[in-house]
């Protein structure tokens, strides 16, 4: 009976004094997450998903102290814009504790604390896809949307919203895929672009060869 005793508090122990120093803890996601609650059913009913990767995946944060730690099993919520963990594939999900800036999932880098625009805040988490003097970024945003036939009942989908912008280090803007608009961007002629991209033929609606594009000139 005192082994048992002396377990639990060791258990206790993990949770409460280890756990806050890797920077997450039990945070169960039916409480409130930033001003939002979110019902773990409440998804049910809504054809699609709002997760960026339908399965679990390894990933690596960084918090905004510097601290990093890494999960086995997370998930990327896209319409809540969160990322969530779990100690099993089968287990309970959790909120990270403390915010985080950075973190990887899939080899994809998401990161936040860029300036507002739109609708998105300073919290909100962009795909980086290349990092330059000026940074590639990459935002799907997952809403719910609804749709109706005559004479059949509503239904709810998820709707993915993607947008590339481009940080400078100061302020964000929308970047437009078409050579005009990157030539703009890039403060070179429409034909260096466009010769650029024929001469490897690159598309611009891939995202491998847009970056390979930004990356040349954007130095």
């Amino acid at each position: 009976m005192k082994t048992k005793y002396i377990h639990q508090l060791v258990c206790l122990f993990f949770f409460v004094v280890i756990c806050p120093k890797l920077g997450f803890g039990q945070v169960s996601i039916n409480n409130v997450i930033g001003n939002r609650i979110l019902n773990t059913q409440g998804y049910e009913g809504i054809e699609g998903s709002p997760f960026f990767n339908q399965d679990w995946l390894p990933a690596e944060v960084i918090f905004y102290d510097g601290k990093k730690a890494k999960v086995e099993f997370a998930k990327y919520d896209m319409f809540l814009d969160q990322l969530f963990y779990t100690d099993s594939k089968n287990g309970k999900d959790f909120a990270f504790r403390d915010p985080i800036n950075v973190f990887t999932l899939r080899n994809s880098v998401f990161q936040n604390n860029f300036p507002p625009i739109g609708d998105f805040t300073s919290a909100s988490y962009y795909q980086v896809i290349a990092k330059t003097k000026f940074s590639l970024l990459k935002k799907e945003e997952n809403t719910v949307n609804e749709r109706t036939a005559f004479g059949t009942p509503s239904i709810r989908f998820f709707k993915i919203v993607t947008r590339f912008y481009q940080y400078d280090g100061q302020g964000m803007s929308i970047l437009k895929l078409d050579y005009q608009s990157l030539a703009d961007a890039f403060k070179v002629k429409k034909q260096d672009v466009m010769h650029f991209a024929n001469s490897r033929k690159l598309n611009l609606k891939n995202e491998i060869d847009l970056k390979a594009i930004f990356e040349n000139f954007v130095k």
